[in-house]
């Protein structure tokens, strides 16, 4: 895979890559890295209970990106 800056020069194949890895689109959708064909709903991927702490953490230290994954995620 291309660094980010570097992979919006190659665009996309219009055909089914085969090898779907995902990346979240905009927290609705996952899309795929290497096609326009692989997408999907995006579901959170679960916190272990060591993510959790240290989110909590996070949010007591003033983190608002730790507070909002906290929230979204129950």
């Amino acid at each position: 895979m291309l660094p980010g800056p570097l992979s919006r020069l190659v665009p996309k194949g219009a055909t089914d890559c085969g090898a779907h890895e995902f990346y979240n689109h905009d927290d609705v959708t996952d899309r795929c890295y290497h096609c326009s064909v692989g997408e999907r709903v995006h579901e959170p991927t679960p916190l272990t209970p060591a993510a959790r702490e240290m989110l909590k953490r996070a949010d007591a230290a003033g983190s608002s990106a730790a507070r909002r994954t906290l929230a979204d995620r129950g």
